[in-house]
């Protein structure tokens, strides 16, 4: 790499850890929990949390003390695509904003968008479609470098306030596929994230078992991370309640 491309690099790191710094305590004033669970915990590590919209991924990523690379829908990595994603998803449905603004909204944000994806080495996903296989083999080569993966695998539409919505579950076959691979347990790691409360907690390591028949341990790994994530944000929403 060359002087000016480092320099550049730098720079780019400057101003992003910068920004996360000001979301962080300025606009969320975000605190952490539970960081002791992955402090004995080797990398790679698989953590899995709730969405709550934009909060999730913008808290986790701004707050996590070691660095993991997120799945992220892949359109929001392309700036073909990421308009329009945006104009659906997040300048309609969030800001509310006409349609005229809506658009030339949604194309502002689509530069930013993008280049903070690429910048975080995103990972993109592609649900529904034959290129999910794509994202598994990438995001193995990742955990075979050492690299922690983010994941958020809610299912919008079957969240209900406080109740965490169902998985997808997916993401779970890099377990088998880690340890077919290198004959090591993968280990995930649930994280809860509490908007009204602005707290992140970081939830008891779930350890991927060989000895189970694949079809039953995806089940129990899938009802230990989402129960232990139900757990925490239930035990945030009374501190906040109460408090």
């Amino acid at each position: 790499m060359t002087k000016d491309g480092e320099k550049m690099n730098l720079t780019a790191r400057i101003f992003f850890n910068a920004g996360f710094y000001f979301v962080r305590y300025i606009i969320y004033g975000i605190k952490i929990c539970g960081t002791k669970n992955i402090e004995r915990c080797k990398s790679p590590l698989v953590f899995v949390s709730n969405h709550e919209g934009a909060f999730g991924p913008v808290s986790l990523l701004s707050t996590l003390p070691v660095r993991a690379y997120p799945w992220v829908t892949h359109e929001i990595m392309s700036r073909r695509e990421c308009a329009a994603y945006l104009q659906k998803d997040f300048t309609e449905a969030a800001l509310k904003l006409g349609p005229r603004l809506n658009a030339i909204v949604s194309k502002i944000i689509c530069y930013a968008c993008v280049a903070i994806m690429q910048a975080l080495r995103a990972i993109p996903v592609y649900r529904n479609s034959r290129k999910i296989l794509g994202t598994l083999q990438y995001s193995l080569n990742m955990l075979e470098q050492g690299k922690n993966i983010l994941i958020f695998p809610e299912i919008p539409s079957t969240a209900k306030n406080t109740q965490l919505g169902d998985l997808y579950t997916g993401f779970l076959h890099l377990a088998r596929m880690y340890y077919s691979r290198h004959s090591q347990p993968l280990t995930f790691v649930p994280i809860a994230v509490n908007k009204k409360a602005r707290r992140v907690s970081i939830g008891s390591p779930v350890i991927y078992n060989p000895d189970n028949p694949f079809w039953l341990e995806k089940e129990r790994l899938k009802q230990e991370i989402s129960g232990e994530i139900q757990d925490m944000f239930s035990s945030m929403e009374e501190a906040r309640i109460s408090g």
